[in-house]
């Protein structure tokens, strides 16, 4: 059986996208961090390795099981000679279902009382008049 050399190019970034679960643009968004250096076969064609993947499957249990920082991460990645091996040992001590949970956004504060906008803004503020409005019965 031919087994091709784990640091040859050969899959393409729909394909990494696929097997991981994430979309493209979160993988450039993680070449930019720096975190993966997948070769280019052209100035815009990206190709990762069997490596490039074992160093992504790190990043993501990293980042989405574990809750750490791309910063974090790229320490981490610094420190970690074998991505696979560390991420069988993590998987293996904390669990998939033991891990964290990826930190959740904050949820929007409401709109102040003295006219400035929060985070909701405009529409934040006529969702919760819709809310209000719905609650009370006989009011527009």
């Amino acid at each position: 059986m031919i087994r091709p050399d784990p640091d040859m190019p050969l899959f393409g970034i729909g394909v990494i996208a696929k097997l991981l679960g994430l979309h493209e643009q979160t993988l450039r968004l993680y070449e930019r961090k720096g975190l993966v250096e997948p070769r280019r076969a052209s100035r815009q064609m990206r190709l990762y390795s069997q490596h490039d993947l074992e160093r992504l499957e790190y990043v993501c249990f990293l980042t989405h099981e574990m809750g750490v920082t791309a910063q974090g991460v790229r320490l981490l990645l610094e420190r970690v000679s074998d991505p696979a091996g560390e991420l069988q040992r993590l998987e293996k001590e904390f669990g998939r279902e033991g891990a964290p949970k990826k930190r959740g956004r904050k949820p929007a504060r409401p709109s102040r009382e003295n006219g400035k906008r929060g985070r909701t803004g405009n529409a934040g503020q006529r969702v919760l008049r819709l809310k209000e409005r719905s609650r009370k019965p006989g009011t527009k």
